[in-house]
């Protein structure tokens, strides 16, 4: 049986006799392992949590292999290293202002988080005295800086991983794909449990890679790969490198199959799809001026991916400012302000929605900002509007 034709539960079956065997399991075995399940049904997160929860069941031990690269990026954060490009090493250099954590620091901040978000429930509920209502803000704003705290000093975790998975790409791919991470990175921060005794980091990285792979299956290549087989491609390249070094020669593909425990005409599948496309890194006219094809190629939707996340952050931010108002008073500040799909409403507009005057629309958008002036978590956004 294929690897692709397994269920989840063998799979799981068979990382546990492995990690038993060895002692250990490596995060990137744990992503291929799952990424070759080919069943467009399934809720991958749940699989991913359900696998770190039955690992630590089983007191295996979960080595994350970008904790060193991390470190060294961590390092080079300056913008001093030679091996990466120009655009990267300035997004390092960016980054690189936000300190990396300790556990107990991990554990500090997903305990607040976690109170925040029970807060911000409770704030919804009738009946809490004014003091209370106050407390409750509180946790919220602590809740708000502690999630942003923990994706800050992990940005450079997705850089890792995506140098990592996707190291041969350009820069300019290289900062797509990072910015897609940013937000898987996101998600994590929202989901991790610290009860389970992983690092944040061991869990975020199957977040941080999935949507790089999604990206990397609908961008570069004419033909759109499977997500599976996409997830699959990048292994083969790190499989293929290190085989190559053992043996001193390229592997062929029944030995790259016996490795990756897949069969070998998958392997040639995945060999042919990459072989017949041109890399955007290939040279156009001479070597010495070091133009490329993705040079030449314009790119309309770019964005820098730390302005990318600071837009998220603050997204998250008026998201959680409304939520404190009623369901007609965030509704008519959504629309008055164009937060739904850029357009702004008129407060004709407004009132006939909502069949009543304009004089009324006015009093109830006054009503609605007075409210969120004296918010605690409002005055945290002008961090962000300072910078």
């Amino acid at each position: 049986m294929t690897r692709g034709g397994e269920g989840f539960d063998q799979r799981v079956g068979m990382i546990v006799r492995r990690g038993r065997q060895r002692g250990f399991v490596t995060t990137s075995e744990l992503m291929a392992d799952l990424d070759s399940l080919d069943d467009a049904a399934a809720d991958e997160g749940k699989r991913w949590e359900d696998l770190m929860a039955r690992l630590g069941e089983e007191g295996i031990e979960v080595i994350e292999e970008v904790a060193e690269v991390e470190e060294r990026l961590g390092r080079q954060g300056s913008g001093r290293s030679s091996k990466l490009s120009n655009p990267v090493s300035l997004y390092l250099k960016e980054i690189g202002r936000y300190p990396l954590l300790k556990p107990e620091q991990e554990v500090e901040l997903a305990v607040q988080i976690e109170s925040g978000v029970l807060a911000r429930e409770a704030l919804q509920r009738e009946g809490l005295s004014r003091r209370d209502r106050r407390e409750m803000r509180m946790r919220v704003a602590r809740g708000e800086k502690a999630y942003n705290t923990l994706v800050q000093s992990n940005l450079r975790l997705v850089v890792s991983i995506a140098r990592k998975t996707f190291g041969s790409m350009n820069g300019a791919t290289l900062l797509d794909l990072i910015q897609e991470g940013n937000m898987g990175l996101m998600k994590a921060a929202e989901r991790f449990d610290h009860r389970r005794g992983f690092r944040f980091s061991t869990y975020a990285g199957w977040w941080i890679r999935q949507p790089m792979i999604k990206m990397f299956a609908e961008q570069s290549r004419a033909i759109r790969l499977p997500a599976h087989l996409a997830a699959m491609v990048p292994v083969l390249k790190e499989t293929q490198r290190e085989l190559t070094q053992q043996e001193g020669r390229p592997p062929t593909n029944s030995e790259l199959a016996a490795r990756l425990e897949i069969d070998p005409a998958q392997v040639e599948r995945m060999v042919r799809i990459t072989q017949r496309t041109v890399s955007l890194q290939d040279p156009v006219g001479s070597e010495e001026d070091g133009t490329t094809v993705g040079d030449m190629v314009e790119d309309l939707t770019a964005q820098d991916p730390f302005d990318a996340a600071t837009l998220a952050f603050l997204q998250r931010h008026l998201a959680h400012v409304l939520k404190n108002l009623r369901g007609r008073e965030q509704e008519i500040l959504r629309l008055r302000f164009g937060l739904e799909d850029g357009r702004v409403w008129t407060l004709g507009e407004l009132s006939r929605k909502f069949r009543v005057t304009k004089e009324r629309i006015r009093q109830m958008e006054r009503k609605a900002l007075s409210k969120i002036r004296h918010q605690r978590l409002t005055r945290s956004l002008m961090e962000y509007l300072e910078d």
